[in-house]
């Protein structure tokens, strides 16, 4: 009996939790041929005593959540205009991890690294350490090492968790099994889900490959130079620009909002639509309310029964310009109740097209265009007519569908 049972209710979040509770150190991980982080159990360890279970979404009833009139949400911007500039939308979560260091938290959250290329847990204890988690990072995290470092010290620390909500929710059982989760703040985001590791690694191997750069030493999957909505992929080294892919037509994020390509577990997940496992939850303002915003404009909403985080927005008020809003203007806008539709035969191809070392990225964004139909195809062609268009018109397009 262990993480590798089949009676399971879900699929697996690649959370990587569930060796957090193993005494054996039977569970590893790695990336599986679809290229999602998996557990292997070491049989000559494991002794099927079921602790590795006991956190794990795939065997979880996940209580009902609805986003109501009683959810207190925020729309937030960091008055300090060095945090606005320097993060992917309004600044908060960089501006609730200054007010943690102050309070005397150690923060764990996800950091590039650019020798692997990969995103990865980190441990932060001073202000400077929390800068490596700004920006937004749509791939996977290798995050167990830094969980089980910081448990490791857990009762004697204060220590606050930013992570994906199927991450946050494993946790939060872990905390609550060990009763200490009182001294621990659990923040997650909005999360639309995470692809296979295969298409980042051939996007960013075609990028170094086109540049000649054997590491870059910055990228932003994110970058807002040219606007909070018209966001790019920009890669430096040495502090110049040496990439910089609009989303347009962008091969990453063609493939990544196809849908196709996410974990299994995303495609239905329960967890990102509830926030009894966090005590607050961050993301972007999208929606009617901000489209004529370009610098960035985030999104806060406080779990009900939590007085940490209630506590926590609190002490940030003064740092912040906020307007309170109601679940009616942002949820809409978010993932939350949706169902991506998947394409099992399209997935295949898609897979087997990221595995293969001598096919070009290209070849995968010609399968999915081959899929779509003649609407599919007029729809996407329009939109991007639209977006390279000025803000102000497109902000006024957004308002009629609105």
């Amino acid at each position: 009996m262990n993480i590798l049972d089949s009676n399971k209710i879900h699929e697996c979040t690649s959370c990587q939790a569930c060796a957090l509770l193993c005494t054996k150190n039977a569970i590893s991980f790695s990336l599986d041929n679809e290229g999602f982080y998996r557990p292997i159990v070491d049989n000559s360890k494991c002794v099927d005593c079921g602790a590795c279970k006991k956190v794990c979404y795939k065997y979880a009833e996940i209580e009902p959540f609805i986003f109501d009139e009683h959810i207190c949400h925020y729309a937030v911007v960091a008055k300090d205009q060095n945090i606005l500039q320097a993060t992917t939308s309004g600044g908060i979560g960089d501006v609730i991890c200054e007010q943690l260091i102050k309070d005397g938290y150690i923060c764990v959250g996800v950091a590039y690294d650019y020798e692997a290329d990969i995103a990865i847990g980190k441990i932060a204890k001073t202000r400077e350490e929390t800068y490596s988690f700004r920006g937004s990072k749509y791939i996977q995290a290798y995050s167990y090492p830094a969980f089980q470092q910081i448990l490791s010290s857990a009762k004697s620390q204060k220590i606050a968790f930013f992570g994906t909500p199927c991450q946050i929710f494993a946790l939060d059982t872990y905390l609550k099994r060990k009763k200490i989760r009182e001294h621990c703040i659990l923040i997650d985001f909005y999360c639309h889900g995470c692809p296979s590791m295969l298409l980042w690694k051939k996007y960013i191997n075609n990028v170094k490959e086109a540049t000649q750069i054997k590491n870059f030493d910055y990228i932003n999957f994110r970058d807002k130079s040219y606007g909070w909505g018209r966001y790019h992929i920009k890669a430096k080294y040495k502090s110049k620009t040496i990439y910089s892919s609009p989303k347009i037509n962008d091969a990453f994020y063609t493939l990544f909002f196809s849908n196709q390509l996410l974990n299994n577990a995303c495609f239905n997940c329960e967890i990102r639509n509830s926030l009894n496992y966090c005590d607050l939850r961050m993301g972007d303002f999208w929606g009617k309310h901000y489209l004529r915003n370009t610098s960035g404009m985030s999104l806060i909403s406080i779990n009900p029964v939590s007085n940490r985080g209630k506590k926590l927005f609190e002490a940030i008020k003064t740092r912040v310009a906020s307007q309170k809003h109601n679940s009616q203007d942002c949820i809409p806008y978010q993932s939350i109740n949706k169902t991506y539709i998947i394409d099992r035969i399209l997935r295949a191809k898609l897979i087997q097209s990221l595995s293969d070392k001598n096919a070009p990225l290209s070849d995968c964004t010609s399968i999915l265009w081959d899929s779509y139909s003649f609407k599919q195809k007029c729809y996407h062609v329009i939109k991007n007519i639209v977006l390279l268009m000025p803000n102000s018109i497109i902000a006024y397009i957004k308002s009629l569908r609105s």
